[in-house]
């Protein structure tokens, strides 16, 4: 079942590679509409979580 994640778990990663390299670099300003997708997509993985637990603790 911790492979069905894998879709969920690699857009943040991405993401969060880049917010990094970005605030590591001077040359590069920080973009908050990067900033407030990882922000959404934390929501989306917290609600998804608190939705199938229940489905997934019955198998």
């Amino acid at each position: 079942m911790a492979v069905l994640g894998f879709p969920l778990i690699v857009p943040q990663l991405m993401l969060l590679m880049k917010l990094s390299a970005a605030a590591f670099t001077t040359q590069q300003g920080l973009e908050w509409s990067d900033v407030l997708l990882l922000i959404a997509l934390d929501f989306l993985v917290g609600l998804l979580s608190v939705i199938l637990f229940p489905f997934l603790w019955r198998d």
